[in-house]
């Protein structure tokens, strides 16, 4: 099935103002897969399926560029704690 050039030029605006493929995909009567390709190909950004991954934190030490020992050690100091020395 072809799709005219007035429903391509639908979807691009849609996308535009922030629909998802899925309402878009509703409002048009085309594919899910359809839209995303028009909206690539138009320069609007899709992204991709499922929920964005959690960025890893990082480590006192690693922020910080300490070694494991002096990285616990400050973190320890910063919230008023101290440890042992000669371990």
């Amino acid at each position: 099935m072809q799709t005219d050039s007035k429903t391509i030029k639908r979807i691009v605006i849609l996308g535009k103002n922030g629909l998802t493929a899925g309402a878009i995909s509703g409002m048009t009567g085309v594919s899910v897969r359809t839209a995303i390709r028009y909206l690539r190909a138009a320069g609007v950004s899709v992204r991709g399926r499922g929920r964005p991954a959690k960025t890893k934190s990082k480590s006192y030490s690693a922020i910080y560029g300490l070694g494991y020992r002096a990285g616990l050690r400050a973190g320890a100091e910063s919230v008023g704690l101290a440890l042992k020395t000669g371990t």
